[in-house]
């Protein structure tokens, strides 16, 4: 073996405990929805079998029910229950708390101190995350592992009844903003409400939207709760070697290294763009679009309105407003620098200017002079356009919003492609429904815009611009290299749902429960995504190819593995990195060929082509376009 070749680990741990210790109790209830319930609330797997109750693990459970006798597991599936039981009860022994899949420590979180600005007045406010871990059981060879990854949960450290109201009402007018009801989490008693539902002793689950609002507890200084908390929420494999020692003893605290030629790459397929072949959707900048636009009429609308520019750093302030504290040790605060708010700010309409006249008609005068000035020479919007390879004509005059009413103050909708409706966060939906209802009818597309968007890196605003040509029908690539149409089903609350793609990417069909037999295509491969019940379902439906895709919890130890590289855990399953993380650390989907004649590498490179056509620009999707949400 090459010495200079870096070992690559997996986060799966074997576990000490041998298989023949394993259990399953059988019992007897009245109610045995109710008794499982409670088994699952104290740590064990269960699952009702034929109106007995089953729980799996190595430590009877005190169920009060009618005893039927113990078994030990038979095969694979049940002894990883029995292990996952075995896991889940340690930890529930341990005194951590499990909301859905993940189970919670109190005794290890993370402290973010600081304040909320609502209509001039400074409120404190303190965020505080719990460490959680999602732990699972799979085998690997001859052993058992149990896969490990770190999660985080979020909250108010106040419970609703010492929270000032004014912060619930501002945090709620958040929530609807962004679409995302306001949730508390009862950690007594492990539940989650909504707001109206929630008990006053409940701590308020808070999501990136609410911490953007969050700053050091300097106001003169700033720096958003959101950074910190994205900060400590990311995986690290470091971390998690760190944090193995909360299982001490029932698992191998070293994760499991690869072996050398255990990872492979996806070894065939591409894009195919208008002058050749590419890998990625941004080789359409040199190779350009399968199917292009004609040339697109933009109208603009903005507000009477005045924007900060993008906010510098100042690190001469530093802030310790972050408590750790971890398992079995003492608490520390942590110094971070904060910066200052940038008062610069620029008009809506020199935005505007900015990004859709010619430089060398802003050039022309003084205050297109101080326009380019102001922004640097950064890339326009036009520029993006036309690098696409696109031509772009401005219609005249633009419309001017007042952002308190959404009434229109100047300018009228005329008959373009698209409206550009630039939309600061101090519109509210209200506003631009009115600017809706006084412009509907008039434009094929209407694309919202934060200043932001424009204002930040160039990727964005060439995001900005592949976004709209899609919109606008054009087609960036075509898969090459397979000929089977997919066949995506994905099973939800709301049941079945499918999207029929041609063998190049393009979507055919779409459509809710599971479609007929006779209209679908013969050479077809299924694509499946859902839970294991809903998987039993589609193979007695069909007997055609069956790829079954999910997300995962896996980790490598290199986070920078090159796109299409896979880990064969079985020769039915692997392990695809179909997406970088960015800007966290990725972690790849599991494939499982579950029926018919097609092999495991054929299963890949399809689901891994298919991600750029759900992705965007510069990022593929994680999902296949065949299962894409």
């Amino acid at each position: 073996m090459n010495k200079n070749i870096k070992p690559i680990f997996v986060n799966l741990f074997r576990l000490h405990t041998i298989p023949n210790v394993l259990r399953i109790w059988r019992y007897k209830h009245s109610q045995p929805k109710k008794l499982m319930s409670f088994l699952r609330s104290g740590g064990w797997y269960a699952e009702i079998r034929d109106n007995e109750v089953w729980a799996y693990g190595v430590e009877a459970p005190d169920a009060r029910a009618t005893f039927l006798g113990a078994t030990t597991p038979k095969g694979t599936l049940e002894a990883t229950k029995a292990f996952n039981g075995y896991l889940n009860h340690y930890l529930a022994k341990k005194g951590f708390y499990r909301i859905d899949a993940a189970w919670f420590d109190p005794e290890d979180y993370v402290e973010i101190e600081g304040q909320i600005a609502i209509l001039g007045t400074y409120f404190p406010l303190t965020v505080r995350m719990n460490q959680g871990y999602l732990v699972e059981t799979m085998r690997y060879g001859a052993d058992f592992f149990a896969q490990v990854d770190l999660q985080k949960q979020v909250f108010t450290q106040k419970p609703l009844a010492s929270l000032d109201g004014a912060i619930v009402t501002w945090l709620e007018t958040q929530s609807a903003k962004h679409k995302q009801p306001l949730r508390a989490i009862d950690l007594r008693h492990k539940r989650i409400f909504l707001l109206d539902k929630a008990p006053p002793e409940a701590h308020l689950l808070l999501h990136p939207s609410h911490l953007e609002t969050v700053h050091a507890n300097t106001p003169q200084n700033t720096r958003r709760a959101s950074q910190d908390v994205f900060k400590k929420s990311q995986f690290s494999f470091e971390e998690l070697i760190r944090k193995i020692g909360v299982f001490e003893g029932i698992l191998d605290p070293n994760p499991l290294p690869l072996p050398q030629g255990a990872l492979a790459q996806v070894g065939y397929g591409g894009l195919r763009m208008s002058n050749g072949m590419g890998k990625e959707a941004k080789d359409v900048f040199k190779l350009g679009f399968f199917k292009p636009l004609r040339k697109t009429r933009f109208q603009l609308a903005f507000p009477a309105l005045r924007i900060p520019l993008k906010q510098s750093q100042n690190s001469a302030f530093y802030s310790n407003h972050i408590l750790v504290k971890e398992r079995n040790q003492a608490s520390h605060r942590e110094s971070v620098a904060t910066y200052q708010k940038n008062t610069l700010s620029v008009e809506a309409r020199q935005l505007m200017l900015y990004h859709f006249v010619d430089r060398l008609r802003l050039k022309a005068n003084q205050e297109g002079r101080q326009i380019l000035e102001l922004f640097n020479s950064k890339s326009s919007f036009t520029d993006a356009w036309r690098r696409l390879g696109f031509d772009l004509e401005l219609v005249t005059p633009p419309i001017l919003y007042d952002p308190k009413t959404g009434k229109l103050l100047s300018g009228s909708a005329q008959r373009t492609d698209v409206l550009l409706l630039l939309a600061p966060e101090e519109v509210a939906q209200k506003q631009l429904r009115n600017i809706y209802g006084q412009t509907k009818g008039f434009f094929e597309k209407v694309q919202i815009v934060q200043p932001s968007t424009l204002m930040d890196s160039p990727a964005s605003v060439n995001t900005l611009a592949y976004d709209i040509a899609l919109k606008l029908g054009a087609v960036p690539f075509k898969l090459e290299g397979f000929d089977t149409p997919v066949l995506g089903i994905r099973r939800t609350k709301e049941g079945f749902s499918w999207r029929l793609l041609s063998a190049e990417g393009v979507l055919e069909k779409s459509g809710k429960d599971l479609p007929e037999e006779g209209e679908l295509p013969d050479n077809l491969l299924v694509h499946f995504m859902g839970a294991g019940d809903a998987l039993e379902e589609i193979m007695a439906w069909t007997s055609r190819p069956l790829v079954w895709i999910s997300r995962s919890n896996l980790r490598f130890s290199e986070k920078q593995l090159p796109l299409g590289t896979y880990f064969r855990l079985l020769p039915e399953v692997a392990y695809l990195l179909t997406h970088p993380g960015t800007p966290g650390w990725p972690s790849p989907v599991r494939v499982e060929v579950v029926q018919g004649e097609v092999t495991l590498e054929e299963a890949l490179a399809l689901v891994y082509w298919l991600t750029k056509a759900a992705g965007g620009l510069y990022l593929p999707g994680h999902l296949p376009l065949s299962i894409k949400e």
